[in-house]
C-alpha cells in the first residue's frame, strides 16, 4: 500500500522504481500506461484503494484495441472488491 502510495504521489519516482525491477521495460509505453491507468487507482472520489469500475472497462477496452488480450476482461472476476471497494 505504501508503493501505491508513493506512486500515486511521485508518478516519476514510482516509475523508476518500476524500471528498476522489470529490466527491458519500455519507458514511453511505461509513461502512457501508468499516466493512463492512475485515475483508475485513485478511484472515483480520488482516494486510493477505490476502484473505479466505469475507468477500468475503458482500460479493458484499450486493452483488446492494442492486442495486449484478446477480449476485454470480464470486470466482475476480475477485481477482488473485498480488498479494494468498488466506487
Amino acid at each position: 500500500m505504501r508503493g501505491y502510495d508513493l506512486a500515486l504521489a511521485t508518478p516519476a519516482l514510482g516509475q523508476r522504481a518500476l524500471e528498476a525491477q522489470v529490466p527491458g521495460l519500455d519507458h514511453g509505453l511505461d509513461t502512457a500506461e501508468l499516466t493512463g491507468l492512475r485515475p483508475a487507482f485513485l478511484g472515483p472520489e480520488g482516494h486510493f484503494g477505490v476502484l473505479d469500475l466505469p475507468l477500468l472497462r475503458r482500460w479493458a477496452q484499450w486493452e483488446t484495441r492494442f492486442g495486449i488480450v484478446r477480449s476485454p476482461p470480464n470486470m466482475a472476476t476480475m477485481f477482488d472488491t473485498r480488498f479494494a471497494p468498488a466506487g
